[in-house]
């Protein structure tokens, strides 16, 4: 068993303050619209919960929903847990397990641009350059808040349509974890990824604070 894997186990167990001879341990995990079925943070979790030697039964969400949705769906009980890069907000009312699942692989962002923006891309060189530009991205995305923090212009919409806007120029850069975007490009095929920046974030599980 990695170390990822009993690092999630641990956290879980503890947090979740799980007995040894416990009844079947039940956890619902979202379906996040824009992730496959095979999503890496429910196969982590997977794992995790089959070497835990805890009984448990896993189950996805019965309807899919957004990052933003999922985060509600957990303070409501319907959902257990939810991965994706932390925020200050999202520790107001969640409790993070602070190990990156996935060692912090998606704080590296690839951008899909319009192809026509190549050339304005190929001249940013540091982040005052990225001032001028906006970017896209998907409701209660933690993302969106670091970006603003940066000075960058920021615009949301639900994840399907931020292809379609990006095509048609409604904003100027998209960006996606580095594991993710050409997965998303072989669907999208009318953008494509241009440019690449290094993040200072990575995916870890958040649960119900209390």
């Amino acid at each position: 068993m990695s170390v990822c894997s009993w690092s999630v186990v641990f956290w879980l167990l503890a947090v979740w303050h799980v007995p040894v001879h416990a009844q079947a341990l039940n956890v619902v995990y979202p379906q996040i619209e824009e992730r496959p079925a095979s999503d890496y943070g429910y196969q982590v979790l997977a794992l995790a919960l089959a070497k835990s030697g805890v009984p448990y039964r896993l189950q996805l969400s019965r309807l899919p929903m957004n990052l933003k949705r999922a985060q509600a769906e957990i303070q409501a009980g319907t959902v257990s847990v939810v991965d994706f890069g932390t925020s200050r907000d999202a520790e107001q009312n969640l409790r993070a397990v602070y190990f990156p699942i996935d060692r912090g692989l998606s704080g590296y962002r690839l951008f899909i641009i319009h192809r026509e923006s190549a050339s304005v891309f190929a001249k940013v060189r540091a982040l005052g350059d990225l001032r001028s530009l906006t970017a896209g991205q998907g409701p209660g995305w933690p993302d969106a808040q670091i970006l603003s923090a940066a000075g960058i212009p920021v615009v949301t919409a639900q994840f399907e349509r931020l292809f379609a806007m990006v095509d048609a120029r409604r904003f100027d850069f998209y960006p996606l974890g580095v594991e993710e975007v050409y997965g998303f490009l072989d669907r999208y095929r009318a953008v494509a990824p241009n440019w690449g920046i290094a993040g200072m974030t990575g995916k870890t599980i958040h649960i119900l604070r209390n």
